[in-house]
């Protein structure tokens, strides 16, 4: 538990100063709008409403290896501003993370068990690096550009696995077993 914390001392230190916000000291509630340094120390259990809404100028969402689970309309939905969400997993939500603006960075996130789509975007500039999709009733990953998307997985989920359009496939993307397609305009193993 200690090295846990320690690491992620570490990496929110790092994140604060790469993206110009301060370090938060307590996990957020279910439903909060959230910007600056946001670090779950928990498990988030949303049930009746949203996860969390990130707004900008700048927000680093750091999960922590923690989840955020529930039956809102989005686990996380990013808003506005220059967002890095990662480390964790999103899961039963509408869709698990919606990004609807912004200049968002995804990585190393698992949305997993979602009503619809595990990560979708509908507007603003994304980078999805690592992130898996499983289990989802719609897409796993939708991504609408302008963007990348890179090591990415989607597996076993209702619709298409990922389909992209106006993103720039940078490698390293799988895909099995979903409902649809596994992949669109995306290469995947």
């Amino acid at each position: 538990m200690k090295l846990r914390t320690a690491a992620a001392l570490a990496a929110s230190t790092l994140g604060a100063l790469v993206l110009g916000v301060s370090p938060a000291s307590a996990s957020p509630a279910c439903g909060a709008t959230v910007s600056g340094m946001v670090t779950l120390t928990a498990d988030l259990n949303c049930a009746g409403t949203d996860g969390l809404v990130v707004v900008g100028p700048r927000a680093l969402v750091d999960l922590n290896g923690y989840s955020i689970t529930g039956d809102g309309t989005a686990g996380i939905r990013v808003a506005s501003g220059d967002v890095i969400v990662r480390g964790g997993t999103v899961a039963a939500f509408g869709d698990g993370v919606l990004v609807a603006g912004g200049r968002v960075v995804v990585e190393n996130v698992t949305a997993s068990g979602n009503i619809d789509d595990g990560l979708a975007q509908t507007g603003g500039r994304i980078v999805v690096r690592t992130v898996t999709a499983e289990g989802n009733g719609g897409d796993g990953i939708e991504l609408y550009g302008p963007g990348t998307v890179e090591g990415s997985t989607a597996n076993a989920n209702g619709g298409d696995g990922i389909t992209v359009a106006y993103v720039l496939d940078k490698g390293g993307n799988a895909a099995a077993g979903n409902g649809g397609t596994n992949c669109i305009n995306v290469a995947c193993a």
